[in-house]
C-alpha cells in the first residue's frame, strides 16, 4: 500500500494561506495539543490530519475549530468519548492503522482509560470485555452510525439516552460525525502512523 497521497509540507514551502493555518496549529501545539504523540515531523511539518488539511487551509481552520468545540461539549465523559473515536477510526482506517488510531491510543493510555487489548478489539469492530456500561453503548452507537443506511434503531437510541443521558448521547453523535470527517480524509490520503512510530507495542 502506497501513501501518503498528500505528503506533509515543510514550513519553508508553505503558501501565505498555509502559513496562517500552520501558525494557528503551532499555537495549539504550544498550548498542549499533541503532548502525548508526535504531531510535528523532523523538518517542522505538521503530521496526521493536519498534513492533508494543509492543502485546503481556507477550510481547515474551520474544521479544527469544529473539532475543538465538539470535544469541549460539557456532557462528554472521557471513556465513552475515546471508545467512540477509536471505533470510528477503526472503521475508516483499521486496515492500515490510521494516524488518529495512533494518536488516540496515546491519549487513552495516558489517561489509563483502556488496555491495549481493548483498544485493538475496538478498532477491529469487536466490543471488548471490561467496558463500562456507558463505554459499551458508546461503542455500539459508533459502530452502528458509521455503517449508515437505515436510521439508527429506536431501541439503541433510547438505550443510549437512558445510559448516557440525553445530552451526552447527542454530544457523542456529534463526536462520531466529526471523527467520521477525519476518518474519510485519512482513508483517502492513506495517512498512517508517523515514521519510526507504531500504534501497538506488539
Amino acid at each position: 500500500m502506497s501513501g501518503p497521497r498528500y505528503p506533509a509540507i515543510p514550513p519553508q514551502k508553505l503558501t501565505q494561506e498555509q502559513q496562517v493555518f500552520y501558525d494557528e496549529m503551532m499555537g495549539k501545539i504550544r498550548d498542549g495539543m499533541g503532548s502525548t504523540f508526535t504531531l510535528i515531523g523532523n523538518n517542522g511539518e505538521l503530521l496526521g490530519p493536519l498534513s492533508i488539511m494543509m492543502y485546503t487551509p481556507q477550510y481547515s481552520s474551520h474544521t479544527m475549530r469544529l473539532n475543538f468545540e465538539v470535544l469541549s461539549l460539557p456532557a462528554l465523559e472521557p471513556g465513552p468519548t475515546e471508545v467512540a473515536i477509536m471505533a470510528v477510526q477503526g472503521h475508516y482506517t483499521g486496515v492500515f492503522g490510521g494516524y488518529l488510531t495512533y494518536s488516540h491510543s496515546r491519549i487513552i493510555a495516558d489517561k489509563n482509560l483502556l488496555s491495549e487489548a481493548q483498544m485493538k478489539e475496538i478498532t477491529e469492530g469487536e466490543e471488548p470485555s471490561g467496558l463500562s456500561e456507558k463505554e459499551s453503548v458508546a461503542f455500539q452507537l459508533a459502530v452502528r452510525l458509521v455503517k449508515g443506511g437505515n436510521p439508527l434503531e429506536q431501541e439503541l437510541w433510547e438505550r443510549a439516552n437512558s445510559i448516557l443521558g440525553w445530552d451526552q448521547t447527542l454530544a457523542l453523535i456529534q463526536v462520531i460525525a466529526c471523527y467520521s470527517l477525519h476518518g474519510v480524509t485519512l482513508n483517502a490520503g492513506i495517512i498512517g502512523v508517523p515514521e519510526r512510530e507504531h500504534i501497538w507495542s506488539s
